[in-house]
């Protein structure tokens, strides 16, 4: 969790700065090793990439094979059909943005979705990620998660067996086999406390747990020395629970 919320945005570039918490002292005074940013690995640009700003989109479809783009405005995340269409373009971190955040922090946060993970036109760009954080000495958290299932499959939601053995826990040993000895961390899934995280269904903390179960033992299986994150919730919630059984289980670390 994070022990207090100061958040910084670079530019347009998608960075986000947040304070870490450090272990056993106070949190008055944060230096670079305490100091993180999320970095969204894949942006949008285009004239009409202002233009998202409707009511949320709940229903896109019953293709559960149709991929969309996650994008997040002012009022809301919104997805788009893939390709993209209209003049937008997808825009991917570089070598500068990087060395900006260094010179801030040691702290990266990033989602490398399974849609980003597995689609051909990002799948280097996601790897780059891995690579270029390594390369100038960034601490990277991973974040595992797949959108597309939430925002387009008939059974939304973190917990599905065949969903998990069929594509999530391929794309989690994928990633984990890749990048061993070059991250910090991984954070499995996100808010898992939002029902949109459930396809709009209750949120289940006993499902999320089931699910960091399983991903734990797929990441260890990978690489065993991995650190595994209970994931961060929305907001100062901490009504959902789970936390305790997968510290005592040996889930996260």
């Amino acid at each position: 969790m994070l022990s207090r919320r100061d958040f910084i945005k670079l530019s347009g570039l998608g960075l986000v700065g947040a304070a870490l918490p450090r272990c056993g002292g106070d949190d008055d005074d944060v230096g670079r090793a305490e100091f993180g940013f999320h970095l969204n690995p894949v942006l949008i640009n285009g004239t009409g990439a202002q233009s998202f700003s409707g009511a949320q989109i709940k229903s896109l479809g019953s293709d559960p094979d149709t991929k969309y783009f996650s994008y997040e405005t002012p009022a809301g995340i919104r997805y788009l059909p893939l390709p993209l269409e209209n003049g937008l373009t997808k825009a991917y971190p570089t070598q500068e943005d990087y060395e900006r955040i260094k010179r801030i922090g040691d702290f990266v946060t990033s989602n490398l979705w399974e849609l980003y993970w597995n689609d051909p036109q990002d799948a280097q760009e996601m790897r780059n990620v891995i690579e270029r954080c390594a390369g100038n000495a960034l601490n990277l958290i991973i974040r595992l998660e797949d959108t597309t299932r939430i925002a387009n499959h008939p059974n939304a939601g973190p917990s599905d067996e065949e969903w998990f053995v069929n594509t999530f826990e391929p794309y989690v040993r994928s990633v984990v086999l890749y990048a061993k000895g070059k991250v910090f961390a991984y954070q499995v899934w996100n808010e898992p406390n939002l029902a949109r995280e459930w396809g709009g269904k209750p949120p289940d903390a006993a499902g999320y747990v089931e699910l960091l179960k399983v991903c734990s033992e797929a990441i260890r299986a990978a690489d065993p020395e991995a650190i595994i994150i209970f994931s961060l919730l929305h907001g100062r919630s901490r009504q959902f629970g789970g936390r305790t059984e997968a510290d005592r289980a040996g889930y996260q670390d």
